[in-house]
């Protein structure tokens, strides 16, 4: 994908008509159950930024919770809208 597509194909899924974030974080957090802390081994979790197309990685130093890191690396574009974690919007 060209570096044009990647912008239209990120403004197309930040305008989509979606569900809330909440819904997002209400489903993962179900199926996380009781996993809600980070583990003790290295994990980094990458997602997109909504709007630059940058990649990012969490990691328990993040400042961000597991859940909301899974959150961020879980929003499908144009299905499941982009979530807001640390100040940004994050996608998939």
């Amino acid at each position: 994908m060209t570096l044009r597509q990647t912008a239209a194909f990120l403004r197309a899924a930040l305008r989509a008509r979606t569900g809330p974030e909440a819904e997002v974080f209400d489903t993962l957090g179900a199926l996380l159950g009781d996993v809600r802390d980070w583990p003790a081994r290295d994990l980094w979790i990458a997602a997109v930024d909504a709007e630059s197309g940058q990649v990012g990685a969490f990691d328990s130093r993040s400042g961000v919770t597991l859940l909301e890191a899974v959150a961020a690396s879980c929003a499908v574009p144009l299905v499941w809208p982009p979530v807001t974690v640390a100040g940004r919007r994050w996608e998939s």
